[in-house]
Protein backbone atom coordinates (compact mmCIF):
# COMPACT_ATOMS: atom_id res chain seq x y z
CA UNK A 1 0.00 0.00 0.00
CA UNK A 2 1.23 3.03 -0.92
CA UNK A 3 1.73 6.20 1.15
CA UNK A 4 -0.71 8.24 0.19
CA UNK A 5 -3.73 5.34 0.65
CA UNK A 6 -1.83 4.76 4.76
CA UNK A 7 -2.97 8.56 4.86
CA UNK A 8 -6.23 8.28 3.77
CA UNK A 9 -7.16 5.30 5.82
CA UNK A 10 -5.58 6.81 8.89
CA UNK A 11 -7.73 9.97 8.28
CA UNK A 12 -10.66 8.03 7.96
CA UNK A 13 -10.35 6.07 11.13
CA UNK A 14 -9.85 9.53 13.20
CA UNK A 15 -13.50 10.30 11.55
CA UNK A 16 -14.62 7.07 12.42
CA UNK A 17 -13.06 7.57 16.14
CA UNK A 18 -13.93 10.92 16.46
CA UNK A 19 -17.60 9.99 15.42
CA UNK A 20 -17.97 7.14 17.56
CA UNK A 21 -16.41 9.35 20.67
CA UNK A 22 -18.97 12.23 20.09
CA UNK A 23 -21.76 9.22 19.83
CA UNK A 24 -20.66 7.95 23.05
CA UNK A 25 -20.40 11.08 24.85
CA UNK A 26 -24.01 12.35 23.02
CA UNK A 27 -25.36 9.01 24.98
CA UNK A 28 -24.53 9.91 28.29
CA UNK A 29 -25.30 13.16 27.96
CA UNK A 30 -28.68 12.32 26.30
CA UNK A 31 -28.80 10.10 30.34
CA UNK A 32 -27.78 13.08 32.50
CA UNK A 33 -30.48 15.37 30.72
CA UNK A 34 -33.34 12.10 31.25
CA UNK A 35 -32.20 12.12 34.72
CA UNK A 36 -32.26 15.59 35.54
CA UNK A 37 -35.54 15.95 33.67
CA UNK A 38 -37.17 12.51 35.75
CA UNK A 39 -35.99 14.63 39.27
CA UNK A 40 -37.53 17.94 37.82
CA UNK A 41 -41.22 15.97 37.16
CA UNK A 42 -40.84 14.33 40.04
CA UNK A 43 -39.93 17.55 42.38
CA UNK A 44 -43.05 19.46 40.34
CA UNK A 45 -45.62 16.58 41.35
CA UNK A 46 -44.16 16.48 45.25
CA UNK A 47 -44.79 20.30 44.70
CA UNK A 48 -48.40 19.99 43.24
CA UNK A 49 -49.33 17.30 45.74
CA UNK A 50 -48.30 19.27 48.57
CA UNK A 51 -49.93 22.71 47.16
CA UNK A 52 -53.32 20.01 47.04
CA UNK A 53 -52.95 18.34 50.09
CA UNK A 54 -51.62 21.26 52.35
CA UNK A 55 -54.83 20.81 55.08
CA UNK A 56 -54.58 17.34 55.11
CA UNK A 57 -51.08 16.82 55.72
CA UNK A 58 -50.79 20.10 58.34
CA UNK A 59 -53.85 18.00 60.06
CA UNK A 60 -51.85 14.94 60.04
CA UNK A 61 -48.39 16.95 60.71
CA UNK A 62 -50.43 18.41 64.20
CA UNK A 63 -51.66 14.98 65.04
CA UNK A 64 -47.36 13.60 65.07
CA UNK A 65 -46.77 16.40 67.12
CA UNK A 66 -49.30 15.70 69.93
CA UNK A 67 -47.50 12.56 70.18
CA UNK A 68 -44.90 13.74 71.87
CA UNK A 69 -44.55 16.44 74.75
CA UNK A 70 -42.18 18.97 74.01
CA UNK A 71 -39.53 19.46 77.14
CA UNK A 72 -36.37 21.42 77.09
CA UNK A 73 -34.60 18.83 78.76
CA UNK A 74 -35.03 14.68 79.76
CA UNK A 75 -35.59 16.08 83.73
CA UNK A 76 -37.96 18.65 82.82
CA UNK A 77 -40.06 16.70 81.14
CA UNK A 78 -40.26 14.25 84.10
CA UNK A 79 -41.40 17.26 86.47
CA UNK A 80 -43.59 18.14 83.76
CA UNK A 81 -45.30 14.95 83.59
CA UNK A 82 -45.37 14.12 87.62
CA UNK A 83 -47.09 17.58 87.84
CA UNK A 84 -49.61 16.83 85.13
CA UNK A 85 -50.28 13.57 86.80
CA UNK A 86 -50.81 14.83 89.83
CA UNK A 87 -53.22 17.60 89.05
CA UNK A 88 -54.99 15.54 86.88
CA UNK A 89 -55.62 12.75 90.15
CA UNK A 90 -56.55 15.69 92.41
CA UNK A 91 -59.04 17.18 89.94
CA UNK A 92 -60.71 13.49 90.21
CA UNK A 93 -59.92 13.65 94.01
CA UNK A 94 -57.96 10.95 93.90
CA UNK A 95 -55.29 9.68 96.49
CA UNK A 96 -52.29 8.19 97.34
CA UNK A 97 -51.11 9.21 93.87
CA UNK A 98 -47.29 7.49 93.49
CA UNK A 99 -45.13 8.07 90.18
CA UNK A 100 -42.25 5.93 89.89
CA UNK A 101 -39.84 6.65 85.79
CA UNK A 102 -37.90 3.53 85.11
CA UNK A 103 -35.30 5.57 83.64
CA UNK A 104 -32.52 2.72 82.96
CA UNK A 105 -35.61 1.04 80.95
CA UNK A 106 -35.75 3.99 78.84
CA UNK A 107 -36.56 3.13 74.97
CA UNK A 108 -35.09 5.96 72.60
CA UNK A 109 -38.05 8.82 73.07
CA UNK A 110 -40.27 6.59 75.76
CA UNK A 111 -40.06 6.48 79.00
CA UNK A 112 -41.94 3.79 81.22
CA UNK A 113 -43.50 5.25 84.31
CA UNK A 114 -45.42 3.77 86.63
CA UNK A 115 -48.61 5.34 88.54
CA UNK A 116 -50.67 4.27 91.39
CA UNK A 117 -53.44 5.42 93.09
CA UNK A 118 -57.07 4.95 95.32
CA UNK A 119 -60.12 6.73 94.69
CA UNK A 120 -64.03 6.14 94.00
CA UNK A 121 -64.96 4.16 90.80
CA UNK A 122 -66.68 7.03 89.05
CA UNK A 123 -63.22 9.92 89.49
CA UNK A 124 -61.47 6.77 88.30
CA UNK A 125 -62.76 6.01 84.85
CA UNK A 126 -62.75 10.11 84.39
CA UNK A 127 -59.23 10.14 85.06
CA UNK A 128 -58.55 7.18 82.74
CA UNK A 129 -60.74 9.02 80.16
CA UNK A 130 -59.17 12.28 80.52
CA UNK A 131 -55.40 10.19 80.65
CA UNK A 132 -56.57 8.51 77.41
CA UNK A 133 -56.76 11.59 75.44
CA UNK A 134 -52.74 12.62 76.51
CA UNK A 135 -51.44 11.40 73.35
CA UNK A 136 -48.06 11.29 74.43
CA UNK A 137 -49.03 9.09 77.24
CA UNK A 138 -49.82 5.60 76.28
CA UNK A 139 -51.25 2.94 78.83
CA UNK A 140 -49.42 -0.53 79.00
CA UNK A 141 -50.89 -2.59 81.35
CA UNK A 142 -53.97 -1.02 83.88
CA UNK A 143 -54.32 -3.08 87.42
CA UNK A 144 -57.23 -2.01 88.74
CA UNK A 145 -58.47 -3.77 92.38
CA UNK A 146 -61.45 -2.72 94.63
CA UNK A 147 -61.52 -2.17 98.29
CA UNK A 148 -63.96 -4.68 99.98
CA UNK A 149 -66.70 -2.86 101.66
CA UNK A 150 -65.88 0.34 100.44
CA UNK A 151 -66.85 1.84 96.91
CA UNK A 152 -62.83 2.70 96.40
CA UNK A 153 -60.78 1.31 94.28
CA UNK A 154 -56.68 0.84 93.85
CA UNK A 155 -55.56 1.32 90.70
CA UNK A 156 -51.86 1.27 89.28
CA UNK A 157 -51.08 1.92 85.67
CA UNK A 158 -47.83 1.92 83.35
CA UNK A 159 -47.23 4.20 81.36
CA UNK A 160 -45.21 4.69 77.88
CA UNK A 161 -44.45 8.84 77.96
CA UNK A 162 -43.04 9.79 74.88
CA UNK A 163 -41.06 13.24 74.58
CA UNK A 164 -39.28 15.48 72.10
CA UNK A 165 -36.45 17.70 73.20
CA UNK A 166 -36.65 21.12 71.83
CA UNK A 167 -34.40 23.81 71.62
CA UNK A 168 -36.57 26.68 72.87
CA UNK A 169 -39.51 26.34 74.99
CA UNK A 170 -43.36 25.53 73.99
CA UNK A 171 -45.16 28.45 73.41
CA UNK A 172 -48.22 27.27 75.71
CA UNK A 173 -48.34 23.99 78.06
CA UNK A 174 -50.55 21.30 76.52
CA UNK A 175 -54.22 21.19 78.07
CA UNK A 176 -56.69 18.43 78.35
CA UNK A 177 -60.04 19.36 77.05
CA UNK A 178 -62.76 19.46 80.01
CA UNK A 179 -63.72 16.39 80.63
CA UNK A 180 -66.95 15.22 83.18
CA UNK A 181 -67.28 12.29 85.89
CA UNK A 182 -70.67 10.34 86.72
CA UNK A 183 -70.51 12.42 90.19
CA UNK A 184 -70.76 16.19 88.31
CA UNK A 185 -68.73 18.43 86.59
CA UNK A 186 -65.47 18.40 87.33
CA UNK A 187 -62.93 19.98 85.20
CA UNK A 188 -59.41 17.92 84.36
CA UNK A 189 -57.38 21.11 82.37
CA UNK A 190 -54.42 20.57 84.54
CA UNK A 191 -53.14 17.79 82.06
Amino acid sequence: MSSKMKMRWLVVGCIWALALALTFWNGVKIETVAAARGKNEQRLREIDFQRQNAKELARISKSHEALFLPVESLDLGIVDVRSRLHALAAAFDLEDVRIRTEMTQMIGDQIPCTVSMRGALGPAVGFLTALHKSLYLTIGKMTISSEKGRNKVEMQIELRFKYRIVNQPPERSVAMPKVTTVQGEQGAEAL
